[in-house]
């Protein structure tokens, strides 16, 4: 099993940018999205985005479009058999 090292976890894994890649092209090939804001983002240091979700695709859609790592904290309903596994 694949344990990212701290830099992968700060800078992003090359397995992260495939997963993000896959992610841009099925919302790109799902519908038009649209990112504002991203550019004032930095490019390094930490960072706390709060997210005004209107469904369940915002999740995978900030993982595919934003241009770092991330790590997310996600309600327990999100996991209730209506919406997770």
């Amino acid at each position: 099993m694949y344990v990212p090292t701290i830099a992968d976890c700060v800078r992003g894994s090359a397995a992260l940018r495939r997963r993000q890649a896959t992610i841009r092209a099925l919302a790109l090939g799902v519908d038009r999205v649209e990112v504002t804001g991203a550019e004032k983002l930095p490019a390094e240091g930490p960072v706390v985005l709060a997210v005004n979700h209107r469904n369940y695709l915002d999740g995978p859609f900030l993982l595919g479009f934003l241009p770092r790592p991330i790590n997310c904290l996600v309600k327990i309903e999100a996991f209730t058999p209506r919406a997770g596994w």
